[in-house]
């Protein structure tokens, strides 16, 4: 998917509460800032999907997720829904 750019920051010691957290930032075209959208979390170790967030293309740019586990990866996606169809970007 062309219209959505991640920079993602891998995962880091937070300085509140001791937790863990990864902070996704996103980009997101002209022709997509109204137009609703989920991303969604999968964790590695079982691949099990779940949806972390739903928002509107122009209400947000970033999403700090502060439930992780030391040590596990996890990959993110972007599911933007058109009136004909949905576009997802990669997992990343």
């Amino acid at each position: 998917m062309q219209d959505v750019v991640w920079d993602i920051v891998p995962i880091k010691e937070a300085h509140i509460e001791e937790q863990y957290s990864i902070t996704l930032n996103w980009r997101i075209s002209e022709s997509l800032k109204n137009f609703p959208f989920k991303i969604y979390k999968k964790k590695f170790s079982d691949d099990s999907v779940e949806k972390i967030f739903e928002g509107v293309g122009n209400q947000n740019n970033q999403l700090i997720d502060r439930d992780v586990e030391f040590n596990e990866n996890y990959y993110y996606q972007i599911v933007f829904s058109l009136p004909t169809k949905e576009l997802q970007s990669s997992w990343v």
